[in-house]
């Protein structure tokens, strides 16, 4: 009788193993798909980022433009190309948070289709910049449009992810983002308009 009872503890044991692995089997065929569709939505999520990350990079270099071409508004725009510098950096940090799995909710609102217009002006004020008649109260205004379309998109207010650092992260960028419409739109209204140097 206990060899019987032995034998049939071996069996069971045998195929509660059968059913577990099959169990596994299964739930790591279920999983698969979902990883594939996540990994999908992280590589297109990438390229938005690296997109806005080549946005700030370029707004760095139009004020750049503009430190050097506007001496007597040197400092401003040195300071906020400084800062676009920063923003680019800190969206580079994303990657790090792509890389630990997490992703980002509401973000494929901002496809190419939303973030080609911003794309477009800055391309368009950086040949601008070198035009013989363009004035400090041109950059100044094409400061202020670039600075506000990236408000009007509400990105950093609209993305979320279930990453604690980057609220942190998106907090910075969107306080900064208006701040800098705020710099630009008081230095205008305090050294152009008031001069009467509007073009």
């Amino acid at each position: 009788m206990k060899e019987e009872f032995a034998a049939l503890r071996r069996h069971s044991k045998k195929h509660a193993t059968r059913i577990e692995t099959k169990l596994n089997q299964l739930k790591n065929e279920q999983e698969a798909p979902r990883m594939e569709l996540k990994n999908k939505i992280i590589e297109a999520q990438k390229k938005i980022v690296e997109t806005l990350t080549e946005c700030e990079i370029n707004i760095g270099r139009l004020y750049e433009k503009y430190a050097a071409r506007f001496p007597e508004a040197k400092d401003l725009w040195s300071t906020l190309s400084k800062v676009e510098e920063t923003h680019a950096n800190l969206l580079k940090t994303m990657h790090r948070i792509f890389d630990k799995g997490n992703i980002f909710y509401n973000l494929g609102k901002f496809g190419d289709a939303a973030i080609q217009p911003t794309i477009d002006l800055i391309n368009r004020s950086l040949k601008e910049a070198d035009a013989p008649g363009f004035k400090a109260a041109d950059a100044m205004k094409t400061g202020l449009k670039i600075e506000s379309s990236l408000i009007d998109a509400h990105f950093y207010d609209i993305v979320d992810s279930d990453a604690p650092e980057f609220k942190i992260i998106a907090a910075r960028l969107s306080s900064e983002t208006k701040h800098h419409a705020e710099l630009i739109r008081h230095y205008f209204e305090k050294h152009i308009e008031d001069s009467g140097l509007q073009a």
